[in-house]
């Protein structure tokens, strides 16, 4: 039995019919390595759409009574999101400011295009140390 110490070495030492079975198979299987690559990325895609849906859907129940922060002269919206520990904060007008998550060295797990103007306001300060409430209350309910 011969040792190897490369593919090269390996596909040189076969007979071209085998040579050419050998690199046909591994073709095969790199391309359905590919295929599956791209089928987890498809139902990876789906699965983030499904959840961007269910947090819009979320925010806009009727039944879900209105939360509401306010800061200064303006009025912020706010949503838990189940599960995740984290709070949605909006504007009154219902634009995306950031996710918020009390557990995080930096609360802002997520930040939305609408935050920096948020940041720039001078509410960040207020309307953050009443989120916290908000999740103290949360947490001990």
């Amino acid at each position: 039995m011969t040792l190897f110490h490369s593919d090269a070495e390996f596909v040189a030492s076969l007979k071209p019919a085998q040579r050419d079975y050998y690199l046909g198979r591994a073709a095969e299987i790199q391309q359905q390595l590919q295929d599956a690559l791209r089928e987890i990325s498809r139902g990876l895609s789906a699965v983030s759409l499904l959840t961007q849906d269910f947090l819009a859907l979320q925010s806009q129940d009727p039944e879900a009574p209105r939360r509401v922060l306010r800061a200064g002269d303006k009025e912020y919206r706010y949503a838990t999101v189940p599960g995740s520990g984290r709070i949605r904060l909006l504007t009154g007008q219902g634009t995306e400011i950031g996710m918020w998550d009390p557990d995080r060295t930096d609360p802002w797990a997520i930040r939305y295009p609408a935050f920096t103007s948020f940041a720039n306001s001078g509410n960040a300060a207020a309307i953050e140390s009443q989120l916290r409430a908000v999740d103290r209350r949360r947490r001990s309910a």
